[in-house]
């Protein structure tokens, strides 16, 4: 007993060997960038043992839990360098138009509510995702179609003019 003991502390299987640790993280970031939606479940089975998620929230990944979704706590390098260079190319724009650039926008943004909301007089603005349902290619698509509508009802001129449209996520 006490020399498998002493086999098991000095083996890299040690699952708290400092190797093993920084392999475990590395295959759950890549599991949860692979999947948002992915369940503590399935991480604990790939990574062979149960995860607690305050492991994975207080582990360096920069992840934490929001109902049943893994979200980024900060843009990771490459997609901050993405959206910095896609505003810095909206403000070259502005620049030039000046005025005539605020009647041709469109910003598009999400908002994240984590709570209930109590309705109220504008409630119907909010657009919600159905259960399982993630944004993709189709409901993208639908999105623009509906506001294009929307555009051609309230502000007809703007279509004429040709609209540029800012999404923080594209």
């Amino acid at each position: 007993m006490g020399k498998a003991f002493q086999r098991r502390k000095t083996t890299e299987e040690w699952e708290d060997h400092p190797l093993q640790q920084a392999r475990k993280l590395t295959l759950i970031r890549k599991l949860v960038e692979g999947d948002y939606r992915i369940t503590i479940g399935r991480i604990g089975n790939a990574v062979g043992n149960s995860l607690d998620p305050a492991f994975a929230s207080s582990c360096g990944l920069g992840l934490k839990m929001l109902s049943t979704c893994w979200i980024s706590r900060a843009l990771r390098d490459e997609q901050l360098i993405r959206k910095v260079s896609h505003f810095a190319g909206f403000w070259r724009r502005l620049m030039r138009m000046s005025l005539r650039f605020f009647d041709r926008t469109v910003a598009g943004y999400e908002t994240w509510i984590y709570q209930y909301v109590p309705e109220r007089p504008r409630w119907n603005n909010f657009d919600f995702l159905e259960r399982e349902e993630t944004v993709g290619e189709s409901y993208y698509k639908a999105i623009l179609q509906k506001l294009r509508r929307t555009l051609a009802r309230k502000w007809q001129g703007k279509l004429r003019r040709g609209i540029m449209f800012y999404d923080d996520n594209t």
